[in-house]
């Protein structure tokens, strides 16, 4: 498979792991960069990706100039990959903490299965209920790998492509709008199917 022409870049937030995902990438033939504050984004694609706490991430939005670049980006028509974190950021705020999220998406992330004891209710593989039928070609028998305690739950419904159950309740597991596709799981950590729907999402936003 040849390599796209047009190289995805990652912002480096310097909260997640960006090679997981460039060998991810790589192994479907898509090159990327890691983008960085001083640069300046010359693709039609960035990858937003994190791990951790909302706030560390809204605020390193904020301290690397990475928020005004990222909606620079999608004022001219860029196209935008939330994973993990990323896609938390995605929408306005969190109940993780007191951060901004980039208000994207008009959605917010809450604590999931507060009911429950245990700290992390998502943790491990998982089959999503497709929403969006026929959206990147998917599978309904693609598993994939998820980690998180908090989550989106109040998504408008048109956006909201997969979901998963946490406590009996539905939540986004993936949504998209527009030029914006946002991937609760980790799709770098999904082996074949997270690198298959992460390339689907790659060669959707190039057309």
């Amino acid at each position: 498979m040849n390599t796209l022409q047009e190289t995805v870049e990652l912002v480096d937030l310097g909260l997640g792991n960006l090679n997981s995902i460039a060998t991810s990438l790589l192994r479907s033939g898509i090159g990327s960069r890691r983008l960085r504050p001083e640069m300046s984004p010359r693709s039609k694609i960035l990858i937003l990706p994190g791990i951790g706490n909302f706030d560390s991430g809204a605020k390193a939005l904020d301290s690397n100039n990475f928020r005004e670049l990222i909606l620079k980006h999608i004022a001219n028509d860029g196209a935008l990959i939330g994973v993990c974190l990323g896609m938390q950021l995605l929408g306005k705020s969190s109940e993780e903490g007191r951060g901004r999220g980039l208000g994207l998406l008009d959605y917010d992330t809450t604590l999931l299965g507060k009911e429950a004891t245990r700290s992390a209710p998502v943790m491990g593989w998982r089959t999503p209920k497709i929403i969006r039928h026929g959206w990147l070609g998917l599978n309904p028998e693609s598993r994939y790998y998820f980690m998180h305690d908090y989550g989106v739950q109040d998504a408008p419904q048109g956006i909201v492509t997969m979901t998963h159950e946490v406590s009996g309740a539905p939540v986004a597991s993936s949504v998209a709008q527009g030029k914006i596709i946002g991937f609760q799981f980790h799709p770098e950590r999904s082996l074949k199917f997270g690198q298959e729907i992460l390339a689907s999402a790659v060669r959707e936003l190039s057309q």
